[in-house]
């Protein structure tokens, strides 16, 4: 059974090779959460929200892709999450 994590505040956690496996994160705030290479098998992420989460291009255990309504996007090179709906990120100055 996974953690249960429902309507936890993880904004900016260090998540990184994190074992989230089957776990209960609906409603979960992970705004800026640092997910790459987390496992994400099997998690529950109804209603959680994602945004600017940092995610490995390609996660490497069971998670084929966001969430349905969230999107992968090229933030400055890393891998960031958002809301498939929102309009695209203003660049950034240099």
């Amino acid at each position: 059974m996974g953690a249960g994590l429902s309507s936890a505040n993880l904004t900016y956690a260090d998540l990184r090779e994190a074992n989230l496996l089957s776990a209960k994160l609906d409603s979960a705030d992970l705004s800026n959460a640092d997910l790459r290479d987390a496992t994400l098998t099997g998690a529950s992420l109804d209603n959680a929200t994602l945004t600017g989460a940092f995610v490995s291009a390609f996660s490497r255990q069971g998670w084929n892709g966001p969430p349905p309504g969230w999107e992968v996007y090229n933030d400055q090179g890393r891998a960031r999450l958002r809301r498939s709906d929102a309009p695209p990120s203003s660049p950034t100055p240099q």
